[in-house]
């Protein structure tokens, strides 16, 4: 298992679109609880890349299980993307391009270590693994959260080029009333790229 570093969400990669934060490890454990208001119309997430790069995204509607995130980059509308929040779990729609018939499950909160989460995507296997559960202090909510660590390597057969950076390596740390609250990323030269939450308003 790698070990989270420290980071000055994913997201972007919630385009994945990344929610980043500073996470830092911290011995006190708080409850995950239930997903809580996680997808509500209105919940807000803005994330600095490199410490340069403003991208905002909000969640603009829900259908049922469904929610649309609006992702803006320096004010101005990047692209929608489509999340599915399923009972305690959270599936993405990017790979399928939006087809809510092919759900990919990020997360599931009742998750254990060593759970994994698998699907097809043009014909290749692809996969994301739970790799952690610990807690972590994050500055942006000024609190510690206990966090559900996934790992995902994205195959070289799928396309991973978003805001200019080829995706390789993505570790999603996420929390059921805060959803994507921390993220790293390595590129396909293996430079690492910070990405910085500003708030999160759930």
């Amino acid at each position: 298992k790698k070990p989270m570093k420290t980071i000055s969400f994913l997201v972007c990669c919630f385009s994945l679109i990344f929610f980043f934060t500073d996470c830092k490890k911290n011995d006190n454990e708080n409850d995950n609880g239930s997903p809580g208001m996680l997808g509500e119309v209105g919940n807000t997430w803005n994330v600095k890349v490199n410490g340069i790069h403003d991208l905002s995204t909000q969640i603009i509607a829900k259908e049922g299980h469904v929610v649309t995130l609006e992702v803006s980059y320096a004010k101005m509308t990047v692209k929608t993307l489509k999340f599915g929040l399923i009972g305690n779990e959270v599936v993405d729609y990017v790979y399928s391009q939006g087809n809510t018939s092919k759900p990919f499950t990020m997360v599931k909160f009742d998750a254990e270590v060593g759970d994994s989460y698998s699907t097809t995507i043009n014909g290749i296997a692809h996969q994301r693994e739970v790799i952690e559960k610990a807690t972590y202090n994050v500055p942006a909510l000024n609190k510690d959260l206990e966090m559900i660590g996934v790992y995902e390597m994205v195959p070289y057969e799928i396309p991973s080029t978003f805001f200019g950076f080829t995706v390789r390596d993505i570790y999603w740390y996420w929390h059921p009333d805060y959803g994507l609250v921390c993220v790293e990323f390595y590129t396909d030269q293996g430079d690492f790229v910070k990405v910085v939450f500003v708030d999160i308003e759930v």
